[in-house]
């Protein structure tokens, strides 16, 4: 048993030790690290229905599934890149898979995809690898719901997520309300100006094709006369102010649309979730709920939380930022990146 401690010990001081190099990387400042010159970064094909870039270290390897959130460029873009390529040089077998995600768009093929790149990164029964997966934004709430496959759960050495959703019916009440309510208690959150537009993308593009015209045209207006009883449903949940009738309203939608909030919403499986889980949340975030984090953490037992302050969703703080805030922020993000690398070593 001592051995055991003293293993887990120094594997959480070599991740400490990598860890603030790969936040020095990520965040765009550049540190001499030799081994970083083995690192290459190919377009792959992992398996069927999975693309994307992989960024191998020259030698043998964990495996770190990276899973990109709705940022436009997806693995393309400057800032998932540059942190691809720092675990790369911290010595992972880095993968950032292409997803429909990057449209901002919600598709199960990209659950499906999450869980074929895991059990391809796992490799064969007799030769496997380590395999862990982070992910940012709502990327990592995708991860999440991959993960809740036995054989993908099996695999996975941990999950690790940031600024991700556990409930996709809060992230629509606080966008709809201007907050969320967390044991009956009414919270205030502020979501990004280009949320709501998106949302009422999504409910007209989830509507029956003979519908969304009619929808559309009431989203615009604020008029509801006219429409079909499940599409005034639809109508009635993105126009709602109150966040005590979310739930009311939310009953009342199609077949279609409860399914699939309910469908991409991790919560409903995470009591049985065996995975290791590191959790990270900015308070300052305007695409997913701070609230969203203490609620995963009370799902999954074991679990363990860093909070952010300064972050603005998954990306530092801009130049207001104080400066002992964005050095409390590094400490604890550092703390979070420890564990991920930790994991592994």
């Amino acid at each position: 048993m001592a051995g055991g401690l003293r293993e887990r010990g120094m594997s959480m001081a070599r991740g400490r030790g990598k860890g603030f190099a790969v936040l020095a990387e990520s965040a765009g400042y550049g540190l001499p690290r030799p081994f970083a010159k083995r690192v290459t970064q190919s377009r792959t094909h992992l398996a069927d229905g999975v693309d994307g870039d992989l960024y191998d270290p020259g030698v043998p390897a964990p495996a770190l599934l990276l899973v990109p959130g709705g940022a436009p460029g997806g693995a393309q873009d400057p800032a998932m890149i540059r942190l691809a390529r720092s675990f790369a040089c911290a010595r992972r077998m880095v993968f950032v898979p292409d997803l429909a995600l990057s449209r901002q768009t919600f598709e199960w093929s990209d659950i499906e995809a999450l869980r074929a790149a895991v059990l391809a990164l796992r490799g064969s029964p007799d030769r496997p690898r380590s395999v862990g997966m982070v992910g940012l934004s709502y990327g990592g709430s995708f991860g999440l719901i991959a993960a809740e496959d036995p054989k993908v759960a099996a695999a996975l050495s941990f999950v690790a997520v940031f600024g991700s959703y556990v409930r996709l019916l809060n992230v629509i009440q606080g966008i709809t309300t201007g907050a969320t309510t967390v044991g009956g208690r009414v919270v205030p959150w502020q979501a990004a100006p280009e949320a709501r537009g998106l949302l009422t993308q999504g409910a007209v593009a989830l509507s029956a094709p003979e519908d969304r015209a009619a929808l559309l045209r009431a989203l615009e207006s604020g008029y509801p006369d006219g429409l079909a009883f499940g599409t005034r449903a639809v109508f009635d949940m993105v126009k709602n102010t109150d966040p005590k009738r979310t739930e009311e309203l939310a009953s009342r939608l199609p077949e279609a649309f409860r399914e699939t909030i309910e469908r991409f919403s991790p919560d409903a499986h995470l009591n049985g979730f065996r995975v290791p889980l590191f959790i990270m949340q900015s308070t300052d975030d305007r695409a997913t709920p701070p609230a969203e984090a203490e609620l995963m953490h009370r799902l999954v037992p074991g679990s363990k939380l860093v909070r952010l302050e300064y972050f603005q969703h998954v990306r530092p703080g801009g130049a207001g930022t104080p400066v002992t805030g964005r050095l409390q922020d590094i400490r604890r993000s550092w703390s979070f990146v420890s564990w991920v690398l930790g994991a592994q070593e």
